[in-house]
């Protein structure tokens, strides 16, 4: 029996001693997949996937195309800003929010509150997110999939940044 206990500890000892981290060394920082400047400009909504069903987005006829912009300039520092018709007199509810990149992350703080949506695709003419949210109020998480393509900004828009 002794001769296995010293190879036990051993074992051990080297098994904790390799585990242990020191907590004084900082954790490495996460790396980001996407730059600012993939995100920056005029996006349009094209459509919604809910729980795995694919819907086009509900654009309202006759009011111009739902959108957001991520904006990164002297006074709009990471804003986001996301145009939305409310209903067929095309009257525009306008949300503003702070945006980051963490990682595939796109983060966007609204007050207090915070929420993440994980890129899914980011090029040129794309942008794919997806959020678990309970997206249709019946107090169950969705799996909301939002698919938009990068428009070319218009002489006058205040928004937009090419």
């Amino acid at each position: 029996m002794k001769k296995y206990l010293a190879p036990l500890l051993l074992c051990l000892v080297l098994h904790f001693s390799c585990k242990k981290q020191n907590p004084s060394e900082p954790e490495p920082p996460e790396v980001n997949l996407y730059t600012d400047q993939q995100v920056i400009g005029k996006w349009v909504y094209q459509s919604l996937k809910v729980n795995g069903t694919t819907y086009p987005y509900p654009h309202r006829s006759g009011c111009g195309k739902d959108r957001f912009y991520f904006l990164n300039r002297p006074s709009q520092d990471h804003d986001y800003v996301e145009l939305i018709h409310l209903n067929s007199n095309c009257a525009l509810q306008t949300t503003d929010m702070d945006w980051k990149l963490k990682g595939e992350n796109l983060i966007l703080n609204f007050g207090s509150q915070q929420f993440i949506y994980k890129i899914l695709r980011l090029n040129s003419s794309n942008f794919d997110v997806l959020v678990n949210t309970d997206y249709d109020g019946d107090g169950k998480v969705d799996k909301l999939e939002i698919y938009a393509t990068k428009e070319n900004c218009s002489t006058g828009d205040p928004y937009c940044q090419n």
